[in-house]
């Protein structure tokens, strides 16, 4: 069983390795980044890297899955229930992590959002999805839809560098966008 110390020195090896890697990710393509520069950036052997990630690609997950879980507690905390205010938090929280996020779309790891996006779009309407979609295959394909139309969204914002209205995108996706009819 793990003694308090090593899961400290853990969370601190993967913090840092994140951090390192966006840092590293602002200044050079994402396939340019070794393991051992990625390591000497965090301050942590290569051991300790391998015994925390597999890949790199693991890290950005990572550090996709600590994000995730900030705003499903930020929300939870928060009594955040309406769809459109929880919308304009997560656009919040990406503005907020702009320039790590650059760092993602730029590296073309955008996908790696996808399952987080269905997964937290399940999550926010599940009784809205599971009264729309009562096929577990025809739910999983909407899911996948409306979390490829939210990264298309975030990649269109970043690329304006989230200048962009936050409300204005709510309201135009609320618009346009009807759960409870599963339909747009």
């Amino acid at each position: 069983m793990p003694n308090r110390y090593n899961l400290n020195q853990k969370r601190l090896t993967m913090e840092s390795t994140e951090e390192a890697l966006l840092i590293l990710m602002q200044r050079k393509s994402f396939n340019e980044i070794t393991v051992s520069e990625l390591c000497t950036k965090a301050g942590i052997s290569r051991m300790a890297f391998y015994r925390n990630f597999s890949n790199m690609k693991d890290v950005i997950h990572q550090y996709l899955v600590g994000q995730q879980q900030g705003f499903f507690r930020q929300i939870q905390e928060e009594g955040i229930t309406d769809q459109t205010h929880i919308g304009y938090e997560y656009l919040s929280m990406i503005e907020r992590e702009k320039e790590a996020y650059k760092a993602i779309f730029e590296a073309d790891l955008q996908w790696l959002l996808m399952d987080f996006m269905a997964e937290g779009i399940n999550r926010v309407n599940q009784d809205i999805i599971h009264a729309a979609y009562r096929d577990d295959l025809q739910k999983g394909y909407m899911l996948s839809f409306y979390a490829g139309g939210y990264i298309a969204l975030l990649t269109r914002w970043l690329e304006h560098d989230c200048r962009d209205d936050k409300q204005e995108i709510i309201n135009l996706m609320s618009l346009h966008l009807d759960y409870r009819t599963g339909s747009l």
